[in-house]
């Protein structure tokens, strides 16, 4: 029983609200929640917890969840890179001094 079948096939059984706002906010909760189970797994031993998971229930591989956590890593960083750069350009001289962070 993949989990993914039955929302894949017919999603407006199961949820009353398939709007694209409703569904985008689904998927941004499970991408979360998914990202967040997944980093616990980088401070623990890693090939024990994988192993625990049952991919042919889940219907996706090994493979294609890494390549997803590891693509989503990297758009995190991309994006808390841009905010810290975007807070830095507000901060004077000054203040980069007083906090003793690098001054261009």
């Amino acid at each position: 029983m993949p989990c993914r079948d039955y929302y894949d096939d017919h999603p407006e059984q199961y949820f009353r609200d398939v709007t694209e706002p409703t569904l985008k906010k689904r998927i941004a909760f499970a991408e979360s929640a998914l990202c967040a189970v997944l980093t616990v797994f980088d401070s623990a031993p890693f090939d024990e917890m994988w192993g625990e998971i049952d991919f042919a229930a889940a219907g996706i591989t090994s493979e294609e969840l890494a390549t997803w956590h590891n693509q989503h890593r990297q758009l995190d960083h991309q994006i808390r890179d841009a905010k810290i750069k975007a807070a830095r350009a507000k901060l004077t001289l000054e203040e980069l001094e007083l906090l003793g962070l690098e001054t261009p």
